[in-house]
């Protein structure tokens, strides 16, 4: 038991190291903004889509500014702070509406009784923002 011990001390040390520096290497390498493992470049600005929600972003001399935050529903679209969207999730028509909760954004989800085709319709609408320029 105390060699597998003693085998895990010097195992996990090596396999934690090179993971942690790629990471260094790829953010002391971008010359803007490194943000959620994505290199902004400098000057640029626009909407920055992380797993589950929007940023309205700017990178000024590497220093990144958050203008402004907003949901993202299911579809990768951002939505503002109290808006509301009809739409399909699981097969089901629901109305998304965007909350926030401590200053962070949620997306609420409500199943709807009566589906209608506007519901189909919005649910293949994938909206544009601005994209941010990566380096």
């Amino acid at each position: 038991m105390n060699s597998l011990n003693s085998l895990a001390k010097i195992l996990i040390p090596i396999i934690a190291i090179p993971t942690v520096f790629g990471e260094l290497d790829v953010a002391s390498e971008c010359n803007g903004c490194y943000m959620t493992g994505i290199c902004i470049c400098n000057g640029s600005s626009g909407i920055l889509r992380t797993m589950y929600e929007c940023m309205e972003v700017e990178c000024l001399h590497n220093d990144i500014k958050i203008h402004k935050s907003y949901c993202k529903d299911n579809k990768g679209n951002c939505m503002e702070k109290d808006e509301k969207r009809i739409g399909v999730y699981n097969n089901r028509c629901v109305t998304f509406t965007c909350k926030f909760l401590m200053e962070i954004p949620r997306i609420d989800v409500h199943y709807n009784l009566v589906c209608m085709l506007e519901h189909v319709y919005a649910g293949w609408q994938k909206l544009n923002m601005d994209h941010l320029k990566q380096c």
